[in-house]
Order: structure tokens, then C-alpha cells, then sequence
């Protein structure tokens, strides 16, 4: 969702197209489109390859870091930024807050780093996320964060060593942090279920991450009506029509604290787990489930009376130093040095080879061969909760209509090649 808020602020700009790029896709995507600016998520190890053919093709590259300050600690947010010295000079990151620009200018002396905050909190907008509220049917909004310990892409073993080699941590760091979701993980489904025996006429929204396996929740919960496993909207839609919203170390808690819904972190047993955003006093932390249950009592009743529970007085200069400011004009600030980087930009001309290799594949009709591997990560995509169409993004635009100012046309990269999978917006 910020990264649609994002590009209808670059597209304010006459002949300005956004491509929107799957990223277990985007080297294809990439040599095809051909962009002057790639704009990716992060700078780890994951995504090094991609940003070094980037830089190799002469594509100017900006990182607008997606998790930029819910880390455990500010440690593991510079451990986990992947650099080399190819990168040197090439490089554009726009970071959360300001004690992240300042840590990465110290630790990556030749990377430019400018704070600007993050579009996808731009949502929280009042004139943009009533247009997300229904009339009817709020629901208890639980939230999971727990993808070490349930992963959904990869065996329990691979996603240790990738969590261990992502944050450079210790074998003894990546083994606790391990348990602490393992141990969660079974104390979070016990918790749901608990909710849902004491309040059966209450609808509970359970929202695995993104990379978590949900199909755990599913089995988990199977004999309890009143409990939806659903990753498929965006959570600002989940939230806009939540009584409250329960979570542990989950930035699900920032937002809704952003959205102004009472955000509720159980704090007993084997809920352990930390980030930065515990320090903001942003959630209220509950020592017991009897008291996690009349406050969903009262913040229940209270809704139903139109009157506000009293929340956290947030502590605004932590807010500030981590995540910038939520006043809704993040995307103005990072598209402002978009265009900066735009502006000194020449087209590259490295993509003639490529272009060449791809029509002869065609001609002797062994493109499905050679590229079986990415024909694989096609169908993981397709397959995913992450995965969006042309029409997805137009129904996200209609919503959206009462704040856009032009008329958006919306395009599959290429009608002809089924491999590929980018959307485009431009002005019509």
C-alpha cells in the first residue's frame, strides 16, 4: 500500500512511469523494463545480487528500507545492512529516522542517507484510511510475527542459517532468538483460543506475516467459528475496522497506534520478544490474561458508547529519532529525492545483449527450458499471498479515487510474454 501512496506521488510528475516488480522475479524484470532508478527494499544479502547487476547495468539505485526501525535493537539493524565496495558512490538510502541515518552515514561513509520516514505510514492519513472503514462488523485483530519458527518458504533449518547470515549474529543469538518464537509461537495459539472461548460473539482477524506458514493457524483453530486466518488485505484495511489490535515486538503495534486503535502487547509466560517500538510506549503491555481480558471488555463497550479508550501517551522524541514523523507526507520526502537521483540520470544502454539472447531463445522455442528455475519462482509468486494482478491494483486504485488527482493507466508489463509479471502506472 505505501509503495501505491508512493508512486501517485512520483506520477503528480508529467512523463513519469512506475513499474511495480515482484522480487523473487526481478532479474527478468529488470533487463526488460530497462528503468533509470530501481527503487528495492533493503540492502542485505538476499537482494546483493540484484543490486550488483543494477549497478552494473548503470541503473541508479535507492533503498527505501522496509523495516527501517522495528529491529530488536539498533545493532541488528546495521548488522543486517549487506555493503560492499562496489556499492561505494552508488547508492541512495532513505532510512526511517534520524539515529539510523546517522549510525549508517558513520558505519558506510560513501552511501548517501537521507531520513524521510516511510510512505507505507502515510496510510494512516485521516482523509486516506477512513475511505477504508465499513458501517458494520468490527472484529479483534491478532497479529503474528513468528516466521523463524513457522516459516513459509523455506524448512525451519534454512531459515536459521538465512536469519544468522542476515543479521552476522552468533550461533548462540540465532538459537535464542529461535526459541523465543518457537516458544511464542505455541503461546500465541493458546491465547487466540482462549479469546475466542470468552468472546464467541466477537469476529477474531488472525494475521500470520507475510512469510509465516498459515496453514498452521489454520489446522490450530479449525473448530473455532469466530477465528478467520487472513493474510490477503493489506493490514491497514484490517485495522481501520479493528476494536483493537493484540501483538507482541510487531510493528502491526505501531500502526495501530498511528491509526489511533488500542494496541495490546501480552506480557506474561513466553511472550519475550522486543524491538525498538517497546520503547516508544506506543502499546499497552498487559501482565495477565484476566487483565488482557477486561480491558477487551471495556475498549469492546467503549466502541459500542463512540467514546475513546485512553491510550499510552506516546514518548514523541523516540518516535521522532526511529521512524521520522507519521504526519502523512513520507511519500512527498522520498519522492523529492527520487527525482533529485532522476534528474542526474542518463538511460543506460547495457541491455542490448540480453534483448538479443531472449529472441534467439524464442526462435528455437527452448525458452521454457533454459529458464525452468525461473519458471519455478513464477509459480511460487503466483502461488503467494503477496502476489497481485492488474486488477488488484486497479480495485486499490477506485478506492483510493477520492484522493487521486489523474487518471491512472494500469498495464501488464507485456501481454505477449507470460513470464513476466511487473505492473505499470502512468499518467493517461
Amino acid at each position: 500500500m505505501g509503495n501505491l501512496l508512493l508512486s501517485l506521488e512520483l506520477l503528480k510528475k508529467k512523463n513519469i512511469k512506475v513499474f511495480l516488480t515482484p522480487f523473487n522475479l526481478t532479474e527478468k524484470e529488470i533487463l526488460n523494463i530497462e528503468p533509470n532508478i530501481i527503487i528495492f527494499n533493503y540492502l542485505r544479502f538476499q537482494n546483493s545480487k540484484l543490486v550488483s547487476l543494477a549497478i552494473k547495468k548503470k541503473i541508479k539505485v535507492i533503498i527505501l528500507d522496509t523495516e527501517g526501525g522495528a529491529f530488536e535493537n539498533d545493532k541488528d539493524f546495521t548488522n543486517s545492512i549487506y555493503y560492499k565496495p562496489d556499492y561505494d558512490n552508488k547508492i541512495l538510502y532513505l532510512c526511517w529516522g534520524k539515529v539510523y541515518e546517522n549510525y549508517l552515514k558513520k558505519k558506510f561513509p560513501k552511501m548517501e542517507v537521507v531520513a524521510t520516514g516511510h510512505p507505507r505510514f502515510d496510510i494512516y492519513k485521516k482523509k486516506i484510511f477512513n475511505l477504508f472503514r465499513k458501517k458494520n462488523g468490527k472484529h479483534i485483530l491478532f497479529c503474528s510475527r513468528v516466521s523463524v519458527a513457522n516459516p513459509k518458504f523455506s524448512s525451519i533449518k534454512n531459515e536459521i542459517n538465512t536469519f544468522r547470515i542476515a543479521r552476522n549474529a552468533s550461533i548462540k543469538e540465532v538459537k535464542n532468538f529461535y526459541k523465543i518464537q518457537k516458544n511464542e509461537l505455541s503461546e500465541q495459539i493458546k491465547l487466540v483460543k482462549k479469546i475466542s472461548n470468552d468472546f464467541k460473539n466477537e469476529k477474531i482477524i488472525f494475521r500470520a506475516h507475510p512469510f509465516e506458514n498459515e496453514k498452521l493457524y489454520e489446522k490450530a483453530f479449525k473448530n473455532l467459528p469466530n477465528i478467520e486466518v487472513n493474510n490477503k488485505n493489506h493490514l491497514s484495511s484490517w485495522l481501520a475496522n479493528s476494536h483493537l489490535c493484540i501483538q507482541r515486538g510487531c510493528t502491526s503495534g505501531l500502526e495501530a497506534a498511528v491509526a489511533k486503535i488500542p494496541s495490546l502487547s501480552p506480557d506474561w509466560g513466553k511472550f519475550l520478544y522486543t524491538t525498538n517500538i517497546d520503547k516508544m510506549n506506543i502499546n499497552h503491555f498487559v501482565k495477565n490474561y484476566d487483565e488482557l481480558k477486561k480491558i477487551i471488555k471495556k475498549i469492546i463497550n467503549l466502541n459500542n458508547k463512540k467514546k475513546i479508550f485512553k491510550k499510552n501517551k506516546p514518548n514523541k522524541k523516540i518516535v521522532k529519532d526511529y521512524f521520522y514523523s507519521f504526519d502523512g507526507n513520507s511519500s512527498k520526502r522520498v519522492s523529492k529525492q527520487i527525482f533529485k537521483v532522476l534528474k542526474d540520470n542518463k538511460k543506460s544502454k547495457k541491455f542490448i545483449f540480453y534483448k538479443v539472447k531472449q529472441i534467439v531463445k524464442k526462435i528455437l522455442m527452448i525458452q521454457n527450458i533454459i529458464e525452468s528455475s525461473y519458471i519455478r519462482s513464477l509459480e511460487k509468486w503466483d502461488s503467494s499471498i503477496k502476489s497481485y494482478s492488474e486488477k488488484d491494483i486497479e480495485t486499490i486504485l477506485n478506492l483510493l479515487a477520492p484522493i487521486i488527482q489523474k487518471k491512472i493507466h494500469i498495464r501488464k508489463l507485456s501481454a505477449k510474454n507470460n513470464l513476466l509479471r511487473s505492473i505499470s502506472l502512468e499518467n493517461v
